[in-house]
């Protein structure tokens, strides 16, 4: 196997091929494929949260009397967590 110590993690990696600076972690494996499994959980977290904001716009539109689609985006993002 191809061993490689990436500078960013401090750790060794096998057949490393470089550091991501956007998902933070290093990129290796088995070319594609290797990573595939990362790429499908963070495409299907990117699903399940843009339904969830969907189903709650519907939600509240549902619940409102008057239906002001500007007052719901603009409750949402006024809004402090």
């Amino acid at each position: 196997d191809n061993f490689h110590h990436c500078s960013t993690c401090q750790r060794c990696v096998v057949n490393f091929d470089h550091h991501c600076g956007v998902f933070g972690r290093c990129i290796a494996g088995r070319g594609f494929g290797g990573n595939m499994g990362f790429f499908k959980v963070l495409i299907a977290m990117a699903l399940a949260g843009a339904v969830t904001c969907f189903a709650s716009v519907v939600m509240v539109l549902i619940k409102q009397e008057e239906g002001s689609l500007l007052a719901v985006v603009l409750l949402a993002y006024i809004t402090p967590m």
